[in-house]
């Protein structure tokens, strides 16, 4: 473990090659007392999970970016879910860091049209908001048993790892601490998000709350309301707020 003198992300580290989940490992972290701005990284993990039931973060050891950030509840001061401020941080890295334009897929996701560059998983453990992300940094294919298309660093930037020095990684994590932090201090307004999110005004189907209920909805999507709820517009006129779902279909031009 690694602790650093300074109040900026992270304030401690722990390492490992290769756990079975960061977020297991930031609880456990937890529970034996460290607090805000513990960081849990590795190389590779074997039960990497994701925000449904069933559903788990499949990583080949090719190169994903893999943490989970502990973040006391007290430094959330947004109306919205904490999983859509992260998910405007990875945004945000990537407009600033290389130049590319991803979009949100509400809830969870960062894509390019609809190709998943990154997912988040946020979960509570008493007053820490345990923040899991894992990002395809140097993946070159993706097995066709995926769910949905992905991408990586390396396809959307031909960036590949032999052409890189060996800090880049940690570089890279920095850079994106550094903007979930600052989003943190900020606190964006959720236009912020809004105006990021894939299939503003397409119609889509959403799967209402757990997908294995088989509830779906048809409409168009608006936006976001201030708790981050999705706006779908019916095709009746009536607009509902979904605050809990999977985007199963949308058209995105």
């Amino acid at each position: 473990m690694a602790v650093y003198n300074s109040d900026m992300l992270p304030i401690s580290v722990f390492y490992k090659a290769a756990t079975e989940s960061t977020m297991d490992d930031a609880r456990e972290a937890v529970l034996l007392g460290h607090g805000h701005g513990t960081l849990c990284i590795a190389l590779r993990q074997n039960s990497g999970r994701g925000r449904l039931s069933g559903r788990k973060w499949e990583d080949g050891g090719e190169g994903a970016l893999l943490f989970t950030l502990v973040i006391h509840e007290d430094k959330c001061r947004i109306t919205y879910p904490l999983t859509q401020l992260l998910a405007l941080s990875v945004c945000n890295w990537l407009e600033n860091r290389h130049e590319l334009q991803p979009q949100i897929k509400w809830p969870n996701d960062v894509c390019f049209s609809k190709a998943k560059i990154a997912g988040i998983l946020v979960e509570k453990e008493g007053p820490f908001f345990l923040a899991g992300i894992g990002i395809n940094l140097w993946q070159t294919s993706f097995p066709e048993t995926f769910r949905q298309p992905a991408t990586s660093l390396t396809l959307l930037k031909g960036i590949h790892r032999s052409n890189l020095p060996s800090f880049f990684r940690d570089s890279e994590l920095y850079a994106l601490l550094a903007e979930i932090e600052r989003n943190l201090g900020l606190s964006p307004p959720i236009e912020e998000i809004s105006r990021r999110l894939m299939g503003i005004g397409a119609e889509m189907k959403l799967h209402l709350g757990d997908p294995a209920q088989k509830e779906e909805l048809r409409g168009n999507a608006l936006g976001l309301q201030a708790d981050g709820a999705l706006l779908i517009k019916m095709k009746s006129g009536k607009t509902v707020a979904v605050h809990s779902g999977e985007i199963r279909e949308v058209e995105v031009t």
